[in-house]
């Protein structure tokens, strides 16, 4: 992860690498290689003082100036200012943010890094000649979905210097332009308050940081903090670790503004977790989750200001049967699991929330009515699903019938049937009971680890989602050839929720692409292989390390939505996984 000068000094480019850095705990810093700031949710410090209030932008950043030279890059109305990015010599993510700046004979360095499982943000610099380094903090402290304006200085975090002294020169800043969120059709102008400006006399070998910390008085230790933050090394798949305010672990859907949601937790954690040999961790996850469980469903979301867990999901229950199906084939404890899948089991036969319930003439699973969606398909408009996929799912139904095959329910052989009958039209799979549209749902009954359709089928299915769904960075979520097809995710939020699943590509869609292809094509194992090189090629484009949530349709497939998605990291690398075996 290394950005050279003729990147990084290209404005165009260089404020549009992201970098990200976490503690383990869910707070986070995150911002761009330039040193602009372009989203709301940049920071060096973006922290949950008191959970569960929610995280909170406190120091949003700090320019530097060497001798004179400012090293500061800021987007205002028309103009770039400063344009510290012009000596940019290099950019690394080794293991954490670092920038090296070359200003005359003057190499500086700067490093960014969170204290592992405290909100402590540290800002470490070194140079290679004695210099003079100006070091200007700017305060946001405020919730991470808003945005600030001047007044009274914002709510703050504690900031320290090491060899440094503070210069008061208190001031708001007026008018930073964050233009990633002008194109998502939000707010994009803030004002940020700076207190002054930390001097340092820097010499080689002499220790200078600015700290910002939601901890009073912390014991500075900076070659201890430095060594921890080390050994975590830079490894993206940890960077959605986090806590519950109960202590217990989770994962984080994606940064930077998704918390853990159950469905995305599920789904990820074979990639993040399980396929990492780190099965301790997915266990603790599963027993956290099945903790707040109810009338036999997990939690989809846990809203960030602490309300009650929402339950509005029939899939994320389904998908944590099979990470526990993972989890035991890949030699985890699951002891004691499996009478609460079985009562979960029961649950759905009965009925429970949202009329979640098995069609007893059937043995399929049902959901829902036309004012809900409790599918991963779940954007709403207007109070109303944009993609309306009540009743039987294709998708939903693939993964009851492997819930079923798992825990060697008697009734898998008639509701496999029945699943082929009701879906199978002859072409492709319905994606609903009923709704022909061709969607990439049905790529689970081919990728899971129990089939449900035969193999000449499933040679079929791929053959039309190739011609019809495929892209180099993921499935479309709906044929081009529909008439509800939408090619661009663009415009304000509810023209992109009208978007989201009506033809944007999801990149995590290759994951179970790519697992149908292993099974049925053992011979092309190259083109897999091939894929997998271009799907590795996004995590150098975007947020670095990490595979962006979504991109446009058509091409040539823009990215968009979060830049560092749990799913779309964890597919790829259970993908790979499996090629390495």
């Amino acid at each position: 992860m290394r950005i050279p000068a003729n990147i990084g000094q290209n404005y165009a480019r260089s404020s549009r690498l992201e970098w990200l850095e976490t503690n383990g705990t869910g707070s986070f810093a995150m911002g761009t290689v330039s040193g602009a700031n372009t989203r709301r949710y940049h920071g060096y410090l973006v922290a949950d003082a008191a959970p569960p209030s929610g995280r909170a932008v406190w120091l949003a950043k700090v320019d530097e100036t060497v001798d004179g030279h400012a090293l500061g890059v800021n987007q205002f109305p028309s103009v770039v200012h400063p344009e510290g990015h012009r000596l940019l010599a290099e950019f690394t993510m080794e293991p954490n943010p670092r920038w090296t700046y070359q200003v005359g004979g003057i190499r500086l360095a700067k490093s960014l890094y969170l204290v592992p499982g405290r909100n402590i943000a540290v800002i470490e610099y070194a140079a290679n000649a004695p210099c003079r380094l100006a070091v200007r903090p700017f305060l946001a402290g405020r919730d991470y979905h808003s945005l600030r304006r001047a007044g009274d200085p914002p709510s703050a975090c504690h900031l320290l210097a090491v060899n440094g002294e503070l210069d008061p020169e208190p001031a708001w800043w007026r008018d930073f332009e964050y233009l990633i969120e002008l194109d998502r059709g939000f707010d994009y102008r803030e004002d940020l308050y700076t207190p002054g400006v930390y001097r340092f006399a820097l010499e080689p070998g002499r220790a200078a940081a600015v700290i910002a910390t939601l901890e009073p008085d912390p014991a500075i230790d900076l070659a201890g903090w430095r060594t921890s933050r080390g050994a975590r090394g830079h490894h993206p798949e940890n960077d959605f670790a986090a806590l519950r305010p109960d202590g217990r672990p989770t994962l984080l859907a994606g940064y930077p503004w998704f918390t853990d949601w159950g469905r995305d937790t599920m789904i990820a954690l074979p990639g993040l977790l399980i396929g990492q040999g780190r099965l301790g961790e997915a266990r603790a996850i599963i027993d956290a989750f099945l903790a707040h469980r109810h009338q036999g469903l997990i939690p989809n979301r846990f809203p960030d200001a602490g309300e009650a867990p929402e339950y509005n999901s029939i899939d994320a229950t389904l998908w944590l049967i099979v990470a526990v199906a993972q989890l035991d084939a890949a030699g985890g404890d699951v002891n004691g699991l499996r009478p609460v899948l079985e009562a979960i089991v029961a649950w759905l036969r009965r009925g429970t929330l949202y009329n979640v319930q098995v069609d007893p003439a059937d043995g399929l699973l049902t959901a829902g009515d036309a004012s809900t969606n409790l599918t991963w398909m779940d954007a709403r408009s207007h109070g109303l699903p944009v993609t309306s996929r009540h009743g039987k799912a294709v998708e939903i139904n693939a993964l009851w019938l492997n819930a079923l095959a798992y825990l060697r329910d008697p009734a898998l052989v008639a509701a496999t049937q029945t699943f082929q009958s009701t879906f199978w039209n002859g072409r492709y799979l319905s994606d609903c009971a009923g709704d022909d549209s061709l969607r990439p749902n049905q790529l689970l009954a081919l990728s899971l680890p129990y089939p449900c359709v035969p193999d000449d089928q499933g040679e079929t299915i791929l053959q039309v989602i190739e011609a019809e769904l495929l892209t180099p960075v993921g499935l479309r979520t709906l044929s081009p050839q529909d008439p509800r097809y939408q090619g661009r995710y663009q415009g304000g939020p509810a023209e992109r929720d009208a978007q989201y699943h009506q033809g944007t590509v999801w990149p995590w869609l290759l994951g179970p692409y790519l697992s149908a292809c292993l099974r049925l094509r053992p011979a092309r194992r190259s083109d897999v292989e091939a894929r997998v090189a271009r799907w590795r090629e996004e995590t150098t484009v975007g947020c670095l390390g990490h595979v962006a949530e979504i991109y446009d349709g058509d091409e040539p497939h823009r990215p968009a939505g979060a830049p560092a998605q749990a799913w779309s990291l964890s597919e790829l690398l259970r993908v790979e996984r499996l090629l390495a075996r």
